[in-house]
């Protein structure tokens, strides 16, 4: 019998009966000679009906299949926490067969792999939970400092699954510190510190005078590597997808973004 090969039901009907004979020997009471002799028994018939549901193809979410898709298949509540927990959200996810039947999420921590990259090591695996079909949202705790990977599993009734993932960090004391091997230096000014000579600008240069060690040491902003769970790549955190995508946020000792106030005497 052939099956789908993706999806479709096939049903099956199923007839049993029982039944047969029985064979005996008659032995003659006046001569002794054996007779054989054989009777039918009339069996009993029952029929089944079983319908199977084939459904080999997994959820997908409309960015799949629709460029213009504006629902996020995992969303965090912000890239950079500073808190201890983690809002998450998910939208537009969808199973035209056996229907998705939940939500399952997993946090992984993320370990530094060498050469300015980051490793999702799924050694260290942080909170894991499961929600039904009709949640859209969930909330993680985090215990540990660092960089994280969370993923969400759509799980439909046949067991296909498909994953996204999004990537943040958990810094709960982000610190920044003078590097005392570097200085703020005004290129303007005499050997003593005065600007001498009339001029609308000053040049000042702070080149790694600021830092964050732990940004730093750690390789908090590095590169990520692909997921090793396999997911598609318009499902993971790729350019322009978040603030904390896989790739290497450019910075100098750890830091990235420094303001210039100033004022006016």
């Amino acid at each position: 019998m052939a099956l789908p090969t993706a999806i479709g039901k096939v049903l099956l009907n199923v007839r049993i009966k029982n039944g047969g004979y029985v064979s005996y020997q008659k032995i003659d009471e006046r001569n002794f000679k054996p007779s054989k002799g054989r009777y039918t028994i009339n069996g009993v018939e029952k029929s089944y009906d079983k319908e199977l549901e084939i459904d080999m193809i997994a959820p997908y979410h409309c960015k799949e299949t629709n460029p213009t898709c504006s629902s996020q298949p995992l969303r965090t509540s912000s890239d950079f926490v500073t808190r201890n927990q983690l809002a998450l959200y998910w939208d537009g996810w969808s199973d035209d067969n056996s229907g998705i039947t939940e939500y399952r999420i997993n946090l992984y921590m993320i370990k530094e792999a060498g050469s300015n990259t980051l490793k999702q090591d799924h050694g260290l695996t942080g909170e894991s939970i499961t929600k039904d079909s009709s949640s859209r949202s969930a909330t993680l705790n985090l215990e540990h400092p660092g960089p994280y990977a969370v993923e969400l599993t759509v799980i439909d009734q046949a067991g296909n699954t498909q994953t996204t993932r999004r990537l943040f960090i958990f810094d709960n004391m982000s610190q920044v510190s003078f590097n005392t091997n570097s200085s703020t230096v005004v290129l303007n000014t005499n050997g003593n510190g005065w600007i001498t000579q009339n001029t609308d600008s000053i040049d000042v240069v702070w080149a790694y005078r600021f830092q964050n060690i732990r940004h730093d040491n750690n390789c908090w902003l590095c590169r990520f590597e692909p997921s090793p769970t396999s997911v598609p790549f318009v499902l993971d955190d790729t350019s322009e997808v978040s603030e904390r995508t896989w790739e290497t946020i450019y910075n100098i000792k750890g830091e990235n973004y420094i303001p210039l106030p100033f004022v006016n005497i």
